[in-house]
């Protein structure tokens, strides 16, 4: 080793069998319920809330990022 500390590669993106536009239509339209329950299902079913949530906000106009 050369004593300099290995990057961390950064997070990807993984959806399991949606495409990020019809799932954030999906979120959009009530499918994945809302709040918490919004939230805890769709990590449990393997989405990455943060991302399908920057699209859904994306496509309804809003500016933020959701941290």
């Amino acid at each position: 080793m050369n004593g300099q500390a290995t990057p961390t590669p950064a997070p990807t993106l993984k959806l399991v069998g949606k495409n990020l536009d019809d799932l954030a239509r999906e979120v959009i339209n009530g499918a994945w319920s809302n709040g918490e329950e919004h939230h805890a299902h769709l990590n449990a079913t393997g989405y990455n809330y943060d991302m399908v949530q920057t699209r859904v906000n994306a496509k309804l106009g809003y500016s933020f990022v959701v941290q």
